[in-house]
């Protein structure tokens, strides 16, 4: 017997899923946490990152 799909927020892409996968996550000092994820790894698409700075030698220290 499988469990109904997650409604919810996808943890990883922060998208609305109508069909997702509950975890829950075990917590010593509190209430297990509910997470829910995409199922179809093809419909969770995380949001770009922005670039990182890159970073330059100042010439000072090494």
């Amino acid at each position: 017997m499988t469990s109904p799909p997650a409604q919810g927020t996808c943890a990883h892409c922060g998208r609305w899923t109508e069909a997702g996968i509950r975890h829950w996550i075990p917590r010593a000092s509190g209430p297990e946490i509910e997470v829910i994820v995409c199922a179809d790894p093809a419909d969770c698409t995380p949001p770009p990152q922005p670039e990182r700075p890159r970073r330059y030698p100042t010439g000072r220290g090494a």
